[in-house]
């Protein structure tokens, strides 16, 4: 993989060495790594696709379409705002059903709303 990201242009990402940027055309491109998942993201599309293209020539895998989810977050992107949300609401609720915690009473916080701790605490 070192080869092909090289002869990309690619370059990691400060001590990150999990994650790649390039420029091409005038567009970043960020390609992020885990295990045998990978995501990629860059603002222009046809940039983008061809990058895309170069690496499943290279590598086997499959394109999954847009990212909704990724390491047991949600991905909500709205690309007209140029946000993106991530959330871990289905895995919050994934383990309390696991774990029969679903319908568990909630206790209260032995501690006076609004009070504010600081590092002496």
């Amino acid at each position: 993989m070192s080869g092909f990201l090289a002869k990309e242009g690619c370059a990691t990402v400060g001590f990150e060495k999990s994650m790649w940027t390039v420029m091409i055309d005038g567009a970043r491109i960020l390609l992020e790594a885990h295990i045998d998942d990978f995501m990629i993201t860059c603002a222009n599309r046809q940039v983008l696709d061809g990058f895309r293209a170069r690496f499943l020539d290279v590598f086997a895998g499959t394109y999954e379409g847009v990212l909704q989810h990724y390491l047991e977050c949600e991905v909500t992107c709205d690309m007209d705002k140029g946000t993106t949300y991530l959330s871990q609401t289905h895995y919050a609720e994934e383990i309390l059903c696991t774990h029969n915690f679903w319908n568990a009473t909630p206790r209260l916080t032995p501690m006076q709303p609004n009070t504010h701790l600081n590092k002496d605490d």
